[in-house]
């Protein structure tokens, strides 16, 4: 994403803070994900201990309207988003990439190698290359349902 976003003039600083602000909390209410998965191990393995007749995934999907840091963490990002108002530091580094187009602060030190950080001047992008491993996944997801349930009938209803 740097390249679209530094050419929109967007902050790192504000890029750091859309990745970080919606990656954990998508994670945190997707009901598939590796993370989900260890949650339900840990509501499967709770509810043995005291005795419940319960699922772990049973379990989430009744916890899922108490992640008020995911929704409420969510929700301010699409409001941020939307409106465009930026607060404090993130106002003062919005103000410095729009009017100077410096996207970085002048102090600031790039973790890893400055060359994984810059796309290819002649790259083309083409729409398959992001259809294709989308395709790959749920092709795969499909299949590995279909042969995890034993191959009983059609994989599509």
């Amino acid at each position: 994403m740097r390249p679209l976003t530094d050419h929109h003039r967007v902050s790192r600083e504000k890029l750091a803070f859309l990745v970080d602000s919606t990656s954990a909390p998508i994670a945190g209410l997707a009901f598939v994900s590796t993370w989900i998965g260890y949650e339900v191990g840990l509501f499967e393995d709770i509810a043995k201990t005291i005795g419940l007749e319960r699922d772990g995934y049973s379990m989430f999907f009744d916890a899922l309207s108490f992640r008020f840091y995911c929704i409420l963490t969510i929700i301010f990002v699409i409001v941020n988003a939307i409106s465009g108002r930026d607060y404090g530091a993130m106002y003062k580094a919005e103000r410095r990439a729009r009017e100077t187009g410096d996207v970085a602060a002048p102090d600031a030190k790039a973790l890893g190698h400055t060359s994984s950080f810059t796309s290819l001047p002649n790259a083309v992008t083409q729409p398959f290359s992001a259809v294709l491993p989308l395709l790959t996944l749920f092709g795969l997801l499909l299949g590995g349902f279909w042969i995890d349930g034993e191959g009983t009938g059609s994989i599509f209803p």
